[in-house]
């Protein structure tokens, strides 16, 4: 099984972080999709602040290291 993680601008709708793994857990997933994101807002020469991120409250939001 493959888990996918996508983080997207609802905005301009495009897909602006994503990551491919075989485990559920933040160091894998939600962390390198956010970060991506991040480098994403930023080759764009958009801002980071003010920046509303939602999850569905999974498990890998909720780790010490994602915080």
């Amino acid at each position: 099984m493959v888990l996918l993680n996508f983080h997207h601008n609802i905005y301009a709708r495009i897909i602006i972080g994503f990551t491919a793994s075989k485990e559920l857990c933040a160091e894998q997933t939600s962390i390198p999709a956010f970060k991506m994101a991040i480098r994403f807002r930023k080759f764009l020469n958009h801002k980071i602040t003010g920046v509303i991120f939602h999850s569905d409250g999974g498990g890998q939001y909720h780790s010490k290291k994602f915080l």
